[in-house]
């Protein structure tokens, strides 16, 4: 018995140490990826450009404009970039940002279209308004004290 609880404490002990080195590995790549290996940057910011105007000609994306102003300025910047061949880690940055923008703005859209719509659905039943109840009075009746019997149960 004593050597199978050995054995048992030597397996746990083994267990918690390739955990622990597991834990202790390298977790970053030495090199950083590219944001979207499937697109060049060009076919990225085409892209972005596209989205952007549909973005802009949306009438619910009013709300949103300045969103979409920022995100074309980060477009602008990323493709005078990409036409120098300077700082491509930059570049992709600004991609990023202005694909996350055009994300939000979109979200927000969807949102503000969703909101609209349960607003104007078609009346269904209606339950009725809660309101506040009175507060119950108190009884007339003496409270018991502490040393008196409890009264008998009422039959229904």
């Amino acid at each position: 018995m004593v050597r199978l609880l050995s054995l048992r404490a030597a397996w746990t002990c083994f267990a918690l140490a390739a955990l622990l080195s597991a834990g202790c590995a390298e977790a970053r790549s030495p090199e950083p990826r590219a944001a979207d290996a499937r697109f060049d940057p060009t076919e990225r910011i085409v892209r972005l450009k596209v989205a952007l105007t549909e973005l802009r000609d949306d009438p619910d994306a009013s709300g949103s404009s300045i969103e979409v102003s920022r995100a074309e300025t980060w477009v602008a910047r990323a493709e005078a970039l990409t036409r120098t061949h300077t700082d491509p880690e930059l570049r992709d940055l600004l991609l990023e940002t202005a694909e996350g923008q055009v994300t939000m703005v979109r979200s927000a859209i969807a949102l503000r279209k969703s909101t609209r719509a349960l607003g104007t659905r078609a009346p269904g039943p209606k339950r009725a308004p809660e309101t506040a109840r009175p507060t119950p009075e108190t009884s007339a009746l003496p409270t018991p004290a502490a040393g008196d019997p409890a009264p008998p149960p009422s039959s229904p």
